[in-house]
């Protein structure tokens, strides 16, 4: 396996470093992980392209040198993890299990950031360690993680539907939080590759809703189920999952045809604070999150329940 540096960004006053983990011909998903290449407007290019296997997010400090990020990556993500976490990966439910196991790699550096210049700091960051190419061989037992987390969205599957998320913010319509707490895993089906999307809470706010927070998450290539952890997008009771993708670049989620759905507003609404006025259409999205509910110190799950289940019960 290959473990390469993606975009740092910072949430909640943190610098996140992002590594891209890419199977090798060993791992049980290599085969879902190669899929046609296409341009920023979804145009094919008439070859084949490895997608990551997983995207993770590491919390580090400002001056976090590219070493210590290297030896971090050695310690926590041994040969023996890699073929765990791939063993999970190729599981239907992949998303409940990863949650907990990989939460435990997500900070090497909390240190608040003190710089104003944050442009400039991100870029020093992507700098820093762009360089980062750790190779390693799976190793070791595959374990099957236990199932500690329960989602919220549809599953991230091929729909037969798209949603634009580059012209449009989406609220997902069918799962609610019924906990509080931290969103920290992502699992997503895109159609058109998303270059810099924002995954965001809301809560119904009067006839509005508002968005409670909002994690920046870098690109997710084309096809298969891509999927991240390492998120910290809080999260209260009923509140919805939405996304945007605003660099305008042709950006599109798999979707559904199931009227009321979805929640859709044009623009680009992701900002911790903001607060409109959303119209219904069809979903759902293949859009899934997971979390852990707060003051869970052993990693209690962040139960959803499906909207229709309330209405029903």
């Amino acid at each position: 396996m290959r473990i390469v540096s993606g975009i740092p960004h910072i949430q909640h006053g943190i610098l996140k470093a992002r590594v891209d983990i890419y199977p090798d011909r060993t791992c049980l998903n290599y085969a879902r992980c190669i899929v046609d290449a296409q341009d920023d407007y979804g145009n094919l290019l008439g070859y084949k392209q490895l997608n990551p296997l997983h995207s993770h997010f590491i919390k580090v400090g400002e001056t976090t040198a590219l070493q210590d990020l290297n030896d971090y990556l050695e310690r926590f993500l041994t040969p023996a993890d890699l073929k765990t976490l791939d063993a999970n990966l190729a599981l239907p439910d992949r998303l409940h299990r990863i949650n907990p196991f990989m939460k435990e790699r997500t900070v090497l550096d909390k240190t608040p950031v003190a710089t104003r210049d944050i442009k400039d700091l991100i870029a020093s960051a992507k700098m820093r360690f762009a360089p980062l190419d750790l190779k390693t061989t799976l190793d070791g037992e595959r374990l099957i993680l236990p199932t500690r987390s329960i989602d919220i969205g549809a599953d991230a599957t091929d729909r037969a539907n798209i949603a634009r998320i580059d012209q449009t913010t989406y609220l997902d319509n069918t799962n609610v939080a019924n906990a509080s707490g931290t969103l920290e895993a992502y699992s997503a089906w895109v159609d058109a590759a998303c270059a810099d999307p924002y995954f965001n809470t809301w809560y119904v706010n009067g006839g509005n809703h508002k968005c409670r927070d909002t994690e920046q998450i870098g690109v997710i290539e084309i096809g298969t189920p891509s999927t991240g952890s390492g998120l910290d997008i809080a999260v209260e009771t009923d509140d919805k999952i939405g996304c945007t993708d605003p660099t305008d670049l042709y950006a599109i989620i798999s979707t559904d045809t199931n009227y009321g759905d979805l929640l859709y507003k044009s623009g680009h609404y992701y900002t911790v604070g903001d607060d409109q006025t959303f119209g219904v259409t069809s979903g759902p999205l293949s859009l899934k999150l997971t979390g852990t509910e707060s003051g869970g110190g052993l990693g209690i799950p962040i139960a959803m329940h499906l909207r229709k289940m309330m209405e029903a019960g």
